[in-house]
C-alpha cells in the first residue's frame, strides 16, 4: 500500500492534477490549506470548473475513493490561488 503526499499552489482559473492516477484503488484526503480566508477550492475531473466541481471551503477537508487509472483536479477561481494538501492512500 503506497502513501504520498503533495501540497500545491493551484494558480487562479488553471486546473490541476491534485492526485495522479495508479494501478491500485486510492483513498484520497483533500485540505483546503486557506486558513484565516475564505478561499474556495474545487475538486472533481478533467473538467472541474468553479460550477461544476466539489467546492472545499477554507480549512476543511474532503475524501474521496478513486478507481485504479482515476486522477483527481482541482480547480480555484481565487485571485491570487490557494494552497492545498493532498494524501493519496493506495488500498
Amino acid at each position: 500500500m503506497a502513501i504520498k503526499s503533495f501540497q500545491y499552489t493551484l494558480a487562479q482559473n488553471v486546473r490541476q492534477v491534485i492526485c495522479p492516477p495508479s494501478t491500485q484503488p486510492q483513498e484520497v484526503h483533500v485540505h483546503n490549506h486557506e486558513h484565516g480566508s475564505n478561499k474556495m477550492l474545487y475538486v472533481g475531473g478533467s473538467d472541474v470548473t468553479g460550477a461544476n466541481g466539489h467546492h472545499v471551503f477554507a480549512e476543511s477537508d474532503m475524501n474521496v475513493t478513486l478507481h485504479p487509472g482515476q486522477s483527481l483536479y482541482g480547480f480555484t477561481d481565487e485571485s491570487g490561488g490557494i494552497d492545498v494538501t493532498v494524501l493519496c492512500v493506495g488500498k
